[in-house]
């Protein structure tokens, strides 16, 4: 029997390199690309959860300290408001804006609904004085200042202050008052 010379061993192993890789190229490396992709996904829909869940978390904790905070006041939380509902559905829209435009969105009130001064308009509306302040990109905080320009609201702007905040960030705020029946 004779012996294969080492041309042909060396062509056998060849050509058996590159069906290996041709087998490897074809069906194992995309299998397991796409095994690795679905797990990546599922990872960042994992890890999108947890961090909708730290942020409802923190919004609990925060309506939490602030219910403790009026409770300690000298009127209670029911002399604020009015039955006018119109504003509460207003700034939670305003506030879901913000958010959807990546800004950080505070809002303070001065006054109560008892104390509300009458609005100069032949209506029986009244008026309250807000402070919303807002922090984010430059082109978050455009974006929602146009959409807040068409809004149809319960409120108006008297003065709006842009300011430069650190990195890349830029401080907003209006002045303005809000207007409900009481």
């Amino acid at each position: 029997m004779n012996k294969p010379k080492y041309q042909v061993k060396i062509a056998t192993a060849t050509a058996t390199f590159f069906v290996g890789m041709l087998v490897l190229f074809a069906y194992v490396f995309p299998y397991l690309g796409d095994k690795h992709a679905n797990q990546l996904a599922a990872m960042l829909d994992q890890k999108k959860t947890v961090v909708e869940m730290r942020q409802e978390q923190k919004n609990i904790e925060l309506a939490k300290q602030d219910l403790q905070d009026l409770a300690k006041k000298e009127k209670a939380p029911e002399d604020f408001f009015s039955q006018d509902i119109s504003l509460v559905n207003d700034l939670s829209q305003v506030e879901s804006a913000a958010r959807r435009f990546g800004l950080e969105f505070t809002f303070s009130v001065t006054g109560t609904a008892q104390t509300a001064a009458k609005a100069k308009t032949a209506s029986d509306l009244y008026s309250i004085p807000f402070t919303m302040q807002l922090r984010g990109k430059f082109s978050g905080a455009v974006s929602f200042l146009d959409w807040l320009e068409h809004f149809p609201n319960t409120f108006t702007a008297k003065s709006a202050s842009l300011a430069a905040a650190s990195g890349d960030s830029i401080n907003v705020t209006l002045i303005g008052n809000f207007y409900l029946r009481k």
